[in-house]
């Protein structure tokens, strides 16, 4: 099935009768039209599209549309490219921009569509980078250029987009919410950005399966160590949830219910989850835990205990002991009576 778009025949007269419907002066537009007609010049030149047209977007003075077939057209101003025809060159009939296209929005003055493939793209007035959110400029490379006049890609994965004057936002696969472009009010719901975002930002993320929950708990760990040497020991957990989750470990004198989170010299890990507790002094009866948190809640583990035994039996000498060393002191002591019996 065909499909006609009315558009105005690019002559002076039939242009001037454009810009006036509709406006301050209805009734000479139309006397306009009618002489348009009279001399032979047609005011609703048309473009023959296939397919039937399923979507449409419009910016302030350009507009586009999709076909059932996949095909993206565009006509309008195109000052800063935003048609995507890669001109600067303004369009009265519709011109194809891209095909297996899914689905369509527009700004003041730029576009975005996403093709079949989940990949997003952007083109038109990006003085705030809401056309490509920076790295993706056709002309400069890094978010710079004030305009792209063709496509760029911005994002893959992406299920849908929207675009406000001066900002756009998609969402991913994922159920992520990304934005970027002008924050001058704080459309981007990032306040930490500043006025503007060049980079597409995160505003929100899936909840997902919810809080944390622990697949591992840590385990209590003896340790025994001889005179003077240093104690080493590791606590482990692991769990789920989505997003997932961030750990912190805390500690605490088992004979005071006091915790506090770990840190220190002598521990590393104690934001992931596996505590490493290395070359530290003698300590024992320590108890430890992890507490799992993600934007859903926390969960906190079991506490683990910290056991360290200092080995006395090689303390006292040679010959393994006690007796054996008094004994060795006994024969030493014989014989120097022995030699000073002999010299008498």
């Amino acid at each position: 099935m065909k499909n006609t778009l009315g558009c105005l025949n690019n002559s002076i007269t039939c242009l001037l009768a454009k810009r006036l419907i509709g406006r301050a002066f209805p009734a000479f537009a139309l006397g306009l039209l009618a002489i348009c007609s009279a001399s032979g010049l047609r005011a609703d030149n048309t473009t023959a599209v296939t397919g039937t047209v399923v979507a449409s977007a419009a910016g302030d003075y350009h507009s586009l549309f999709l076909t059932s077939d996949g095909n993206l057209w565009a006509m309008g101003n195109n000052a800063f490219g935003q048609l995507g025809d890669g001109t600067t060159t303004d369009r009265d009939t519709p011109v194809l921009v891209a095909t297996n296209v899914a689905a369509v929005a527009a700004g003041s003055y730029h576009s975005l569509f996403i093709t079949d493939d989940g990949n997003l793209w952007a083109m038109g007035y990006n003085i705030s980078s809401q056309s490509d959110g920076g790295g993706n400029g056709s002309n400069s490379g890094n978010g710079d250029a004030p305009y792209q006049a063709a496509p760029v890609q911005v994002a893959s994965g992406v299920t849908s987009v929207s675009a406000g004057a001066f900002h756009s936002l998609y969402v991913t696969e994922d159920g992520t919410l990304w934005a970027m472009g002008d924050n001058s009010d704080g459309q981007l719901g990032r306040k930490d950005v500043g006025l503007e975002s060049a980079e597409p930002v995160v505003v929100a993320e899936a909840i997902g399966d919810g809080a944390p929950v622990y697949t591992m708990q840590p385990t209590d760990q003896r340790v025994t160590i001889n005179a003077g040497q240093t104690v080493n020991a590791t606590f482990a957990v692991s769990a789920t949830g989505t997003p997932t989750p961030s750990f912190q470990w805390q500690e605490r004198n088992a004979k005071i219910d006091l915790w506090s989170n770990v840190s220190g010299l002598f521990y590393s890990g104690y934001t992931t989850g596996t505590l490493s507790i290395t070359n530290a002094p003698f300590m024992s009866d320590k108890q430890y835990r992890c507490v799992a948190t993600n934007i859903v809640g926390s969960a906190t583990s079991n506490s683990a205990t910290l056991v360290v035994t200092l080995d006395t039996s090689n303390n006292s000498g040679g010959g393994g002991g006690g007796a054996p060393s008094l004994w060795f002191l006994g024969v030493l002591g014989a014989l120097v009576v022995w030699r000073v019996r002999k010299r008498g």
